[in-house]
């Protein structure tokens, strides 16, 4: 059976005392999770699942994939002499962000950044409706991949080399050298915007392309020649181990849909953070008010500030004489009225996503949570310094046993029967 990250997150809590997701009451010996504890483990369970995947051999982390490689599009633009800005590009896709368009009144290529911008000043003049095409000479790799692995393959072609260096690949593309004065042949500075050749693509080069939108930097593949028509791009990829989240832990507490007397029905309340042993929730169609369940009573209580939540949870209030928008509910402490919520969520919010580490199990218990808690005990939510030296030392056992372990070694011969 597969480990879940859930599972996973118990061991390193229990580190620090932690044996419930659920908040405890005041004066309970159990520890509660504190603010921040359940982000601080996704994140040293994400360093260790990476940490596992750097060591490891590459062949556990290849995909077989593929992409479109199209050829010359024909579309329109209006375009600003000595500017990147343009406007009304027909016929766009997201996918032709990073390929070469070749622009009327501009004797340079260009590469088109977005819908509504390209990577260098246009230098040709002002005009609305101007003629251009666009070559699928890039592609964008998904997010989940870190990068493409050579060599690529066109069909019934030979096999197409990803270039080490961009000398190699403008040398490969035959790109035009710029002589210098001493005789020797340098690459031309401009090698983004030259003219380029149009043919069957023969090579490729791997670059980033930041994005400031994006939490990544996306990986994109360029090919040489510009593709004369629509080609099948096919190639492995290192794919990126996944990024745990607090989500992965728990399952999100969902909005309450709350009604009282009075016939005040369908009130909105959001799950706002864990206090005082109980998860509160925060009115939305009604602000200013809240509803505080108790996990250990499995009860709600309302209240319109955090006092008096030493009362009994089965009683249920409106500090003063103000009327609840749930109903009319008489001075703190008093129990008037109850509180009906129309949800599945039990409140407690601590459901098993689900999500699977993806390694096997024998890694998982050997070598990953070792790694994860070493990981852990640098964040703030470690309290608990004298088991640090043991920690450390099964950190250091972990790490000898991925290095040397075949568990995580690729095979190197299958026999099919």
């Amino acid at each position: 059976m597969s480990v879940t990250v859930q599972q996973a997150a118990r061991t390193l809590l229990s580190y620090i005392g932690v044996t419930q997701f659920t908040p405890q009451p005041a004066g309970s010996q159990l520890e509660s999770c504190q603010p921040g504890d359940l982000d601080n483990v996704a994140l040293a369970l994400t360093q260790a699942l990476h940490e596992v995947h750097e060591v490891s051999p590459i062949a556990n982390r290849e995909v077989s994939t593929g992409a479109m490689l199209y050829g010359p599009a024909a579309v329109t633009l209006d375009v600003t002499q000595g500017s990147t800005t343009i406007a009304n590009l027909t016929g766009y896709a997201a996918r032709m962000n990073g390929g070469t368009i070749r622009i009327g009144g501009d004797d340079q290529d260009n590469e088109l950044a977005s819908q509504t911008q390209l990577a260098r000043p246009y230098n040709g003049p002002t005009a609305t409706g101007v003629a251009a095409t666009i070559y699928g000479d890039s592609v964008t790799l998904p997010s989940n991949y870190s990068r493409a692995i050579g060599p690529l393959w066109l069909p019934n072609q030979f096999p197409m080399p990803i270039a080490d260096s961009l000398e190699e690949f403008l040398r490969l593309s035959g790109w035009p050298m710029v002589v210098s004065p001493d005789g020797r042949g340098d690459l031309s500075p401009l090698f983004s915007f030259i003219r380029k050749s149009v043919g069957r693509p023969r090579v490729a080069l791997a670059l980033g392309a930041y994005d400031g939108t994006l939490d990544y930097v996306p990986r994109r593949l360029r090919v040489a020649p510009l593709p004369d028509q629509n080609y099948t791009l096919a190639f492995r990829a290192a794919a990126n181990p996944p990024r745990f989240t607090r989500a992965d832990i728990v399952s999100p507490l969902t909005t309450l849909t709350v009604s009282g007397s009075g016939g005040d029905a369908d009130q909105s309340y959001t799950y706002l953070c864990d206090i005082n042993g109980y998860r509160a929730f925060l009115g939305v169609t009604r602000p200013g008010y809240a509803i505080f369940y108790a996990p250990w009573a499995s009860a709600y209580v309302l209240a319109s500030s955090l006092t008096g939540l030493s009362a009994a949870p089965a009683s249920y209030w409106q500090s003063g004489a103000v009327t609840s928008p749930l109903g009319g509910y008489s001075n703190e402490g008093s129990a008037t009225g109850t509180v009906s919520v129309m949800t599945s969520d039990s409140g407690g919010g601590a459901g098993d996503p689900g999500t699977v580490i993806p390694i096997v199990d024998a890694a998982v218990e050997l070598i990953l949570i070792p790694m994860a808690l070493w990981r852990f005990t640098s964040t703030p939510s470690f309290r608990n310094s004298e088991a640090k030296p043991g920690i450390e030392k099964q950190y250091r056992i972990a790490l000898d046993k991925l290095k040397n372990s075949r568990a995580l070694t690729a095979p190197r011969q299958v026999t099919y029967y």
